[in-house]
């Protein structure tokens, strides 16, 4: 039972952060993203390690910021990107799409 354990929380673990890396490199948008946690509330309940429940937490709250209109879709990005370590991916798609770059 332990190992199907192990087994359940190593697969949400890569599902969560693979759904994060799609986000920050914008092959996710921010209501896919929302309604992607929403349909997997229950598994992540299960799931999840304390760490990185934590960070679907912080991202659920950016995810409301945006929502509320109180940033925009741009800078909950990378708001999530910073809380949840994906920023190198981030920067990686920026800069393969030409974002950020001096004319």
């Amino acid at each position: 039972m332990a190992i199907l354990g192990k087994s359940n929380a190593e697969s949400i673990e890569r599902d969560v952060r693979g759904h994060f890396t799609r986000l920050v490199t914008g092959s996710l948008s921010l209501q896919e993203m929302q309604a992607w946690l929403i349909d997997h509330e229950a598994q992540i309940a299960e799931h999840a390690s304390p760490q990185l429940y934590d960070d679907i937490e912080r991202v659920e709250h950016i995810i409301a910021e945006y929502s509320g209109d109180h940033i925009d879709a741009a800078a909950a990005i990378e708001e999530i990107a910073k809380a949840t370590g994906e920023q190198g991916q981030a920067v990686a798609h920026r800069s393969q799409i030409g974002v950020g770059r001096a004319s």
